[in-house]
């Protein structure tokens, strides 16, 4: 299976929107505080099927910091180590995310 990786620098701009339209339906900007790099992992995996149904990527919303007023912007409550799931043709999105991360450069 092709791992995916996702290299991203302190100081970039991420784009990020959220799931249920009806709470917010635009983009906000998140700047990375940190260097960042992460990797898929296998979604539904199970015994038999170790490689699941696809990969996911997951980003800690807690790694960023928000433009302007985010959090009243959307009336959304930041929870302590919120993912923020990476959108790619590859990546599966979990239903359990609510924000998602849209245009990340994603290799392998």
């Amino acid at each position: 299976m092709t791992k995916f990786y996702a290299n991203i620098n302190k100081g970039d701009l991420l784009l990020v929107t959220h799931r249920d339209k009806r709470v917010f339906d635009g983009v906000v900007g998140m700047i990375a505080k940190r260097n960042i790099e992460s990797q898929s992992m296998p979604i539904g995996s199970t015994v038999g099927r170790p490689q699941g149904y696809g990969q996911w990527m997951l980003l800690d919303m807690n790694d960023f910091e928000t433009l302007g007023n985010f959090y009243g912007l959307t009336d959304a409550m930041k929870r302590s180590n919120e993912p923020i799931a990476v959108d790619h043709k590859d990546l599966v999105v979990p239903d359990n995310c609510e924000w998602i991360a849209r245009k990340v450069p994603v290799s392998w």
